[in-house]
Parts: C-alpha cells; sequence; structure tokens
C-alpha cells in the first residue's frame, strides 16, 4: 500500500520526527515537502521514497532543492493524492 507523505513542517533539528518519517517512509511511497517543510530539502535527509516539492513553494521562497527532488505543480498534487492509497501530514 503506497503511501503520500505531506510535509509542511521544516524537519531541521527535529531528529525524532524525521526519524518516524524515514520509519514510516517506503521505496513505492512519495514525500510531498510544502510550506515551510521545503527548508527541510537544505540538508536532503536521507529518506526511501520519491522526493518531490510544491513548485509555488520553492518559487515563492527562492530557494532550489537538489536534483534530486522533483518540483510539482497543484494539478499534480491533486494526480498524487489519487494514485495512494493513504496520506499522512507530518507537521
Amino acid at each position: 500500500m503506497s503511501t503520500l507523505h505531506l510535509v509542511s513542517v521544516n524537519l531541521s533539528g527535529r531528529t525524532e520526527l524525521t526519524a518516524q518519517l524515514r520509519a514510516a517512509a517506503s521505496a513505492d511511497d512519495s514525500i510531498l515537502f510544502m510550506g515551510s517543510g521545503i527548508y527541510s530539502l537544505t540538508t536532503l535527509p536521507d529518506l526511501s521514497g520519491r522526493l518531490l516539492a510544491l513548485h509555488a513553494d520553492v518559487a515563492a521562497s527562492g530557494f532550489s532543492p537538489s536534483n534530486r527532488v522533483a518540483l510539482v505543480d497543484y494539478a499534480t498534487v491533486i494526480r498524487l493524492c489519487e494514485q495512494h492509497e493513504r496520506s499522512l501530514s507530518w507537521s
């Protein structure tokens, strides 16, 4: 069962929350960083799954994530919600 993980909080310095996300995420999952969550990508956490960031939030912040992170728009977020059996919000 694949999961869409929605990360809306900066994980930097939050070792327990990062460890919980790392334990919950699998290779079939997608991890979407949005809002303040995009700043987690400054020190790219070692996570399983496909890493994504909401383009609008990245553009508004001026932050440039690594090439390992795919930028997605709102329409893609809707498709991701449809493709995954469940979602988990991390905040």
